[in-house]
């Protein structure tokens, strides 16, 4: 019962987003960090072509052998899609970046609350 509620909202999607944009701030540090290593390849998180595999997995669901057994739930697995660029990381760029994705990670909170927020005023009678 449950699953099936979230399931038909956007929250799914904006996890995903979430885990691809956390996944994103981690490459962007690691670029910033590594930008004085010399022989360092740029790395970047191709976050639509990310987005577009995480949409179509539909995650791993346990298994049970006995009746008895509990139940397991689904495990999704990562699904951020690194390339290395042929460029040196230039730490302004990713800085830029790291602040784009920071703008797009916040909005998806903001959606996921105002879902979360819809659906505890419909649980309590307020529409």
């Amino acid at each position: 019962m449950i699953n099936s509620i979230f399931s038909k909202t956007t929250i799914p999607l904006m996890k995903r987003v979430l885990d691809i944009a956390s996944e994103r701030q981690k490459v962007i540090a690691s670029n910033i960090a590594n930008s004085s290593t010399p022989g360092y390849k740029t790395r970047k998180v191709d976050f639509k072509k990310s987005l577009s595999l995480a949409q179509q997995s539909t995650g791993l669901a346990g298994l049970t052998e006995d009746e008895r057994h509990l139940p397991l739930g689904s495990v999704t697995t990562k699904s951020a899609v690194v390339k290395v660029e042929n460029t040196e990381p230039d730490v302004e760029k990713e800085m830029a970046e790291s602040a784009e994705n920071q703008l797009l990670y916040a909005s998806a909170v903001k959606i996921i609350s105002g879902k979360f927020q819809a659906l505890k005023g419909s649980i309590r009678g307020r529409f």
